[in-house]
């Protein structure tokens, strides 16, 4: 259990059928919504509210206000971890209002 027993080098080896499976499956485990737009961000007792628009439609959601909740990809595109694990993606904070990209910056 939880244990690595191989690695798929190359997905398009596998027959189409076979490939959408592994797809769907990594669809799944490794849900990332997009960020479009931040609605609202608030920080309160160690913690930050977010209220945002992503690919997948309006989410509400926590992250620890620590810099372990914010991981930079890049210098501009950012992976956030929510309080239950979830995975949000920034692909470039300097795409957002002006002053929610500010307290996003802030974090990294």
């Amino acid at each position: 259990k939880d244990k690595e027993i191989g690695m798929i080098a190359d997905l398009a080896a596998f027959p189409e059928q076979q490939a959408a499976l592994v797809y769907d499956e990594l669809e799944r485990r490794y849900f990332t919504p997009l960020i479009t737009r931040v609605s609202k961000m608030k920080e309160e007792f160690g913690f930050i509210y977010w209220e945002v628009e992503t690919d997948r439609g309006a989410r509400r959601f926590t992250t620890r206000g620590s810099h372990d909740s914010t991981i930079p990809l890049t210098d501009t595109r950012l992976l956030l971890m929510d309080v239950d694990g979830n995975r949000f993606e920034i692909m470039d904070y300097r795409d957002l209002e002006p002053r929610i990209a500010k307290q996003v910056e802030a974090l990294m």
